[in-house]
């Protein structure tokens, strides 16, 4: 991984290579970012950047350090990330070395996917997936013994909220680290962290993608001339491996018809239009069925946004899309729109549950309608 890999994080990358070049990089990093954001990334290409022996602006990526950190290898640079349990080992003994070569695949084929992505790579149960005691005190150990080939030894912890409480085992060594040891914590919700954690380390906030960046990074993939690449911005909102998932979608074009009909025979209540609109649905598959729902939070976001402002241009929105949603200002206030994008957010986090389609769609055709009439 590379800084010029990286889309964007212009002002972060410039930042950190003048830290490293003048040897004032700080011994406990936490990047913050929202989901789909650059924070692993960004830290892989830090670390292996440190290593690098004839680093500049970025690393030479012909040097012995480099050829090995291309390959997540590097013997001075340590992965920690939430696992489950592995076969024929107990949980409490199961850690990340133990999942080592599926997460080399998994971050060198899928860069920017995130932990929901990592977890279902690794099993096909519900198991709750964390880093446990036993990967602290591996930690401790590791990071107290001498680098193999790098001036620094590099500790890397993906997602630091799935510490929980263990990571008050990791206290002392984040306020007073062995000497040469950079560690390099990676988190989505600040409040999940430990306050004596957050203390201990430097904030490095990490924003999410610009549409220009994803349009960038698009542009380079071999992807259809037929997707509708400003549809796929606009969903994604800045989630680069949101917008990555949307590229292998065919039809983003469509939700938008498909969501007024549906609000349309929800308001009105009628039997046979819901039980066609809830037959269609099921006919696509759970990654499709998401996407509508995303596609509806898009949607009612932008609403939102001119419903704040009275201003139609700063809504993201196609214009026929702009159109529909001026015809619903005497219908959808303020309430109704952030309801009806909680309801369209759990609709989603319940097909990862597994819910009957069938039962979801057709519940939430009578929410919609109850929504939309304020009872």
């Amino acid at each position: 991984m590379q800084f010029q890999t990286i889309p964007g994080q212009t002002k972060l990358i410039t930042q950190f290579r003048a830290m490293v070049k003048n040897d004032r990089l700080p011994h406990a990093i936490l990047l913050m970012g929202p989901k789909g954001s650059a924070k692993l990334p960004l830290a892989i290409a830090l670390a292996n950047y440190i290593q690098c022996e004839n680093r500049n602006d970025d690393v030479c990526g012909t040097c012995k350090s480099c050829l090995k950190s291309q390959k997540l290898i590097h013997p001075d640079i340590h992965f920690c990330y939430p696992v489950v349990k592995k076969e024929r080992l107990k949980r409490e003994d199961t850690t990340s070395k133990d999942f080592l070569l599926e997460f080399r695949t998994f971050i060198q084929n899928r860069p920017f996917e995130e932990i929901k992505e990592w977890i279902a790579s690794i099993t096909s149960t519900t198991s709750t997936a964390n880093i446990n005691t036993k990967e602290c005190n591996e930690i401790v150990q590791k990071l107290g013994l001498q680098s193999f080939e790098g001036t620094y030894k590099i500790q890397i912890i993906w997602m630091a909220e799935y510490l929980a409480k263990d990571s008050n085992r990791l206290l002392k060594l984040i306020e007073e680290p062995t000497d040469d040891t950079i560690i390099i914590l990676i988190a989505e919700n600040q409040e999940k962290l430990l306050a004596t954690i957050l203390s201990r380390c430097q904030i490095f906030n990490v924003a999410k993608f610009t549409d220009e960046e994803i349009n960038s990074y698009l542009e380079n993939l071999n992807l259809s001339p037929t997707l509708n690449k400003e549809k796929i911005k606009q969903l994604a909102d800045g989630d680069l491996e949101k917008a990555i998932h949307l590229t292998q979608q065919s039809k983003t074009d469509d939700y938008s018809e498909l969501l007024m009909n549906w609000m349309r025979v929800s308001w009105k209540g009628h039997p046979q239009g819901i039980f066609d609109f809830v037959n269609q649905m099921i006919k696509s598959n759970k990654e499709e069925q998401k996407v509508f729902y995303e596609y509806g939070i898009h949607f009612f976001r932008e609403y939102l946004v001119y419903l704040y402002t009275r201003d139609v241009h700063k809504m993201r929105l196609s214009d026929k899309e702009r159109n529909t949603a001026l015809q619903m200002i005497k219908t959808i206030d303020e309430e109704k729109a952030q309801s009806l994008s909680e309801l369209f957010n759990e609709s989603i986090h319940m097909i990862d549950r597994n819910i009957n389609g069938k039962i979801l769609f057709s519940a939430n055709s009578f929410q919609l309608g109850r929504i939309m009439k304020g009872a």
